[in-house]
C-alpha cells in the first residue's frame, strides 16, 4: 500500500477511535459527529486513492512522475524566505485591521505589499536562474529568442 493511502487510513482509524471514545466519556453529540464525520471523510479519500491505483502496479505509480497523486516531486527547491510568512502576516493584520482600527490595516497593508514584492523578485530571480540551467527548446532556437554563439 502506498504510504499516502497508508496516512489516510490511519487517520480514519484515529478518529473513528477518538470519536468513540468521545461518545463514551461525554455524549455530547455535535463533538462526536465531527469526529466521526472526519473518519469518514479520510476513509473516503483512502478509498478513491486505493481506488485510483487498483489497476496500476502501486510501486510503478510511485515512480510515475509528479503527474499523478504518487509522483516523485524531486527537483529545485525553492530559496528559503520569509515572504510568505510577511505575506501571511500582513493579511492577517489587514483583516484585523478591518475590525477595529485602521492604522492596523494600514501597517498590515503595507507589509503585505512589501513581503509581496520580496517573494515576488525571489520567484523571478530563480525562474530565471532555473532558466539558465535548462537547455535551450527547439522552439526558442527556431524562433531566434535565443543567440548560440559559434566558434570564434
Amino acid at each position: 500500500m502506498a504510504e499516502e493511502i497508508a496516512v489516510f487510513a490511519r487517520s480514519a482509524v484515529y478518529f473513528g477511535v477518538i470519536g468513540a471514545a468521545y461518545w463514551v466519556l461525554t455524549y455530547e453529540v455535535a463533538g462526536t459527529m465531527l469526529l466521526v464525520g472526519s473518519a469518514l471523510a479520510t476513509a473516503f479519500v483512502a478509498a478513491v486513492l486505493r481506488l485510483g491505483l487498483r489497476g496500476e502496479d502501486p510501486a510503478a505509480a510511485t515512480q510515475a512522475g509528479p503527474d499523478g497523486p504518487f509522483g516523485d516531486e524531486s527537483g529545485r527547491l525553492p530559496a528559503p524566505t520569509a515572504a510568505p510568512l510577511g505575506v501571511g502576516l500582513g493579511l492577517a493584520l489587514v483583516v484585523l485591521g478591518l475590525v477595529f482600527t485602521a492604522a492596523l490595516a494600514l501597517s498590515g497593508a503595507i507589509l503585505l505589499l512589501l513581503a509581496a514584492r520580496e517573494w515576488l523578485r525571489a520567484v523571478m530571480a530563480e525562474s530565471t536562474e532555473a532558466g539558465r540551467d535548462r537547455p535551450a527548446s527547439g522552439f526558442a532556437r527556431r524562433s531566434g529568442h535565443l543567440h548560440e554563439e559559434g566558434p570564434s
